[in-house]
């Protein structure tokens, strides 16, 4: 036997193109990464001439057509397209139009429906790119759905009416709004893969927990949906041919339903697939099947991986199909908390990052939260909208399932903030992961994933230099923290953003605890986010204005850290002159932090500024501060300016930018540069704008 075979323990050899495909893709993003792929390539070529070719070719033709993916420069501000379909409880229509697939925002609850003709007027939404650590890339999120720009309307007008597939879609919609009340949610959800009328505390609660994979449409629907009619048909001795015909209609229409969601895809494909091939005699493991169809997915469109969906998907149903002679040999109780394992493992990196850290009850959780929905929520769900009469019932269901998902929450409020961020770490862990279900030695090389997940642990705790962060928000947030987790400071925190942007940057970042929060002044752009950020990490000392005074005219440590609060010299009418001035030390630099003082503040400010080496401009570069005199009293070298790109005020103003410029100081503007960071390696400091437009 060959040794490629010998060091490989997958049956079938499709799982050898698929990593040809994915260590390709993951290149482009990980130039290091190009290293191992030619390896493999090299070993693939060894074990296989024609499986060589195969990959590669495959290989290159999604690189291809990765590349050739490009956004479609919308611009106007009117739409003329017909709608596909639309999503009343988000209160938006997807459309197409001549210049590409557009996702329209409704101002006022137009009766727009799918097949409708309209003109739209309002404005595109600019495209983006992610300027902050932990940011979700939405740009790529939208092309990896097909969409080319989203649009904000104004006004709406149906020109004519037309025809759209999805009217299915609309019209059972429509059912289920008139039709249930509070079990309506749950229906929606189950039946048309639409999570967005679900009850925000309940959805937090499963996320949190780890359970939240309960409410996406996977292999376990589309197996109970076949299993229910392929019976039922059976039962009406109906032949294998028109089962498999009425097989086929009912997951095209499930698939309409759904919005060609991928899970759906997915399992509805692997489905179709495995039929097909007991009865046409191919000789593919379920392995080779799920193989081919994550290959002519990522052909139809390379940016697929980006969506959590395919990739959640692809990964369980791998490992559960690796373990397969490891879950035959188990009791039904047993084999439920092993499914849980696998599928808790084998996800671990991405939902650790998509949740900020894992639950340590996840699995027992899974298993007793899975059975729940596998016998009553889920088959329940599909009973009651085929026969409301069991609304009542199905109501009784839905509530004791939130109250045990809610008190558990509360009562099990822990989280462990395992975080993996760089591809290098994954990358590692799915070696490790793979290693592990070759199913020799387990219990030996499980001990070696506990070691690499402590590790990942005492990451933050073992970093050697010290950095400063300047975020990219609207407002002010900066980040001061000494190498090896002994001291972390936040001073101001932004505006707050609808998905907590900086508690996912922080969680990023590996920070774990806040040693400080300062609070320089009360403007929303200042203390925005400070709720949602105290929620998701210890804060041990909040300080405002109201309790500044406790810490003025000292130095306090913290750490290798330092800060100096200055004494307010008098009362000022402008709550901008109330801003908390400090200074905070870090290895040989001294910053100013100003908060938003205006010009009256600055000329009343007497203290000795000769020491400060780095100056947090006032006023987010506003013209009304920065003057003349108040920037000869700092011999400053650097001048950080924090302005979000979009910002409503135009900051940072020029005439500001020429003073500093006149002081000989080396600007430095989160409006330009996306987040900025300063990390300091034995007393030197090196910037980085990793995420730079």
């Amino acid at each position: 036997m060959k040794t490629f075979d010998r060091s490989w323990f997958l049956e079938g050899n499709w799982h050898h193109v698929l990593g040809c495909v994915g260590l390709a893709l993951l290149s482009l993003h990980q130039p290091w990464v190009l290293s191992i792929t030619l390896v493999y390539l090299y070993k693939l070529y060894r074990y296989d001439g024609i499986l060589f070719l195969v990959g590669l070719g495959l290989a290159s033709t999604v690189l291809i057509h990765h590349e050739l993916i490009t956004p479609v420069d919308l611009k106007g501000r009117k739409v003329e397209a017909q709608v596909l379909y639309t999503e009343s409880a988000k209160n938006r229509v997807i459309a197409q139009s001549d210049e590409g697939k557009v996702l329209i925002y409704l101002d006022d609850d137009y009766a727009v429906h799918a097949g409708d003709y309209v003109v739209a007027t309002g404005n595109y939404r600019e495209s983006t790119v992610p300027s902050m650590p932990g940011e979700f890339d939405y740009d790529t999120f939208l092309l990896s759905v097909g969409i080319d720009g989203v649009f904000y309307a104004d006004t709406v007008t149906v020109m004519r009416e037309g025809f759209s597939v999805y009217q299915f879609r609309e019209w059972v919609d429509d059912y289920i709004t008139e039709r249930y009340d509070a079990v309506g949610p749950y229906i929606r959800m189950f039946v048309l893969a639409d999570r967005n009328a679900m009850d925000d505390d309940v959805l937090e609660a499963t996320q949190s927990l780890g359970i939240a994979h309960l409410f996406a449409i996977s292999g376990l629907h589309i197996s109970l949906l076949t299993m229910v009619l392929i019976t039922t048909l059976k039962q009406f001795k109906c032949r294998e041919g028109f089962i498999d015909v009425a097989l086929g209609f009912f997951l095209s229409a499930y698939l309409i339903l759904t919005v060609f969601a991928v899970s759906v895809v997915r399992a509805s494909l692997m489905m179709v697939g495995l039929r097909l091939s007991k009865k046409l005699h191919f000789h593919f493991t379920g392995i080779d099947m799920l193989s081919m169809l994550a290959v002519f997915l990522l052909l139809i469109n390379p940016l697929f991986y980006v969506q959590t969906g395919f990739m959640l998907s692809f990964l369980v149903a791998f490992s559960l199909m690796c373990s397969s002679p490891i879950l035959s040999k188990k009791s039904t109780v047993m084999s439920g908390f092993y499914v849980s394992a696998i599928a808790f493992f084998a996800t671990l990196p991405l939902i650790s990052d998509l949740s900020h850290g894992v639950h340590p009850l996840t699995i027992l959780l899974n298993v007793m939260f899975v059975f729940y929905t596998m016998f009553l929520l889920l088959p329940f769900g599909y009973i009651t909208f085929a026969l409301p009469f069991f609304e009542a019932l199905y109501g009784v269901i839905i509530v004791l399932f939130e109250w045990l998902v809610i008190w558990t929450h509360r009562l099990f409020s822990l989280r462990v903030n395992l975080y993996f961020g760089s591809m290098f770490f994954i990358i590692i862990y799915y070696g490790l992961w793979l290693w592990i279900m070759q199913g020799k030695k387990m219990r030996v090389r499980v001990k070696y994933m506990a070691i690499y997940l402590m590790f990942l642990l005492c990451l933050p705790y073992v970093r050697m230099h010290s950095q400063v962060v300047v975020f990219h928000v609207h407002g002010d947030s900066l980040l001061v923290r000494d190498a090896f987790n002994r001291c972390t400071m936040l001073i101001d925190t932004g505006e707050s953003t609808t998905h907590h942007q900086l508690s996912q940057s922080l969680y990023a970042l590996r920070v774990t605890r806040l040693d400080y929060v300062f609070i320089s002044h009360w403007h929303y752009d200042h203390y925005g986010a400070y709720d949602e950020v105290s929620n998701h990490f210890p804060v041990l000392n909040l300080i405002t204005r109201e309790n500044a005074m406790v810490h003025e005219s000292k130095w306090i440590e913290c750490g290798h850290l330092a800060f100096y609060i200055f004494p307010m010299e008098k009362e000022y009418a402008c709550e901008n002159n109330h801003s908390i001035m400090m200074l905070i030390k870090i290895a040989d630099d001294i910053i100013l932090f100003t908060g938003d003082i205006e010009r009256e503040r600055e000329q009343a400010f007497n203290e000795d500024l000769s020491m400060v080496t780095m100056l947090k401009v006032a006023h987010h570069g506003s013209r009304t501060s920065s003057n003349t005199v108040f920037l000869e009293q700092i011999q400053a070298r650097d001048a950080l300016v924090s302005a979000h790109r979009r910002n409503r005020f135009d900051h940072p103003h020029q005439e500001t930018l020429d003073r500093l410029k006149h002081q000989n100081m080396t600007i430095h503007r989160t409006d330009q540069e996306g987040t900025i960071f300063f990390n300091y390696y034995f007393g030197n400091r090196i910037k980085k704008t990793p995420y730079q437009p």
